[in-house]
């Protein structure tokens, strides 16, 4: 596609958003819409509840977080896409990097000092650079670091969404293999030390175990890639062979970058864990969690979770006490009640 081609289709897509539409067929969400959806989380809550599975807080705190976090990106990027400047896609995409860095390392068992500039180095960086080869070298866009930027008639894709969508999938490889490689390392360091006294170096010593995690941790990206779909792109407006061939580009993308980052992960932790000599520092260096802070979200639902059972439980004493007064079940009532019936 040629620069007059994209410049035709940015134009009809320019005009198509003014009128709410893109291709005239997206339909526009209301807050209302959404929360209609997320009264669908309430399905989950109810089959955690009844199963006794112990998730109802986990949904709810990820309800509100992915509601947040979404719709204050939703207004950070408009003036990013009315005036895009190539720093602005950096920076929004390096603070994407952040939070998912965050999310790596949170529920790692095993930390170590330089553990999450260590992740987030692993995160952005294969994602920036897989991500730009591909929109200088297999998409052809002019200019390629603009945030947004048109494929086809009144279709378009972003880079930032392609960035988001690489580093969600990197995020899931590091936080499952990276995690588990090094809880591996602490609790099978014995293995570790045995290969190293028979004259292996590091990376033989640990080569079992980063097998082991690296598929671990590419096993969802596999999956994947076995049953793709094409929702996001016919509701874009691409015609469905246009959205055939970008949804493959897009996850050929995200299997690079997540196999890219994962190695980085596990490679930076094992020269952080290693001194020179390749001796493991592991009980020096790396050490369990230790109960961290909860975050903002997390603390207001454990907050509203503990007044609604203290209401719920005086609710329900109250209730307990006036059922027996009328029935006249004095030892059912507290003693200044009862002194009162009598």
């Amino acid at each position: 596609m040629d620069s007059a081609q994209l410049q035709m289709a940015a134009a009809d897509a320019e005009n198509a958003a003014m009128d709410g539409t893109v291709g005239g067929s997206t339909v526009l969400i209301s807050w209302s819409h959404v929360c209609l959806g997320i009264a669908t989380v309430g399905v989950a809550v109810l089959i955690s509840s009844w199963q006794k599975l112990g998730l109802e807080r986990a949904y709810v705190v990820a309800t509100a977080r992915a509601t947040v976090q979404l719709a204050v990106l939703g207004y950070v990027l408009v003036p990013c896409f009315n005036h895009p400047r190539w720093w602005a896609s950096l920076l929004i995409v390096n603070c994407m990097g952040l939070i998912a860095a965050r999310e790596a390392t949170a529920r790692a068992k095993y930390v170590y000092k330089g553990l999450y500039a260590r992740v987030w180095l692993s995160v952005v960086l294969p994602s920036i650079l897989v991500l730009t080869g591909a929109l200088m070298y297999i998409i052809p866009v002019e200019p390629w670091w603009a945030p947004q930027y048109f494929i086809t008639m009144a279709g378009m894709m972003y880079f930032i969404t392609m960035a988001g969508m690489m580093l969600n999938n990197a995020l899931n490889a590091i936080s499952v293999g990276h995690t588990g490689f090094l809880t591996a390392l602490y609790e099978k360091r014995q293995c570790v030390d045995a290969r190293l006294a028979k004259g292996a170096t590091r990376w033989e010593a640990v080569r079992p175990l980063v097998i082991s995690s690296m598929r671990t941790g590419l096993t969802p990206t596999l999956n994947n890639m076995r049953v793709l779909g094409l929702t996001g792109q016919i509701l874009g407006g691409n015609p469905p062979e246009q959205a055939a061939r970008y949804q493959m580009i897009i996850f050929f993308l995200i299997c690079a970058a997540s196999s890219i980052g994962l190695l980085g992960a596990v490679d930076l932790s094992i020269e952080a864990l290693f001194d020179s000599e390749h001796r493991l520092c592991v009980t020096s260096r790396l050490s369990r969690r230790p109960g961290g802070k909860e975050d903002i979200l997390t603390a207001a639902f454990n907050g509203l979770r503990g007044l609604v059972k203290e209401c719920w439980s005086k609710m329900r004493d109250r209730s307990t006490r006036e059922y027996a007064i009328v029935r006249g079940d004095s030892w059912r009532t507290s003693p200044a009640t009862s002194s009162a019936v009598v």
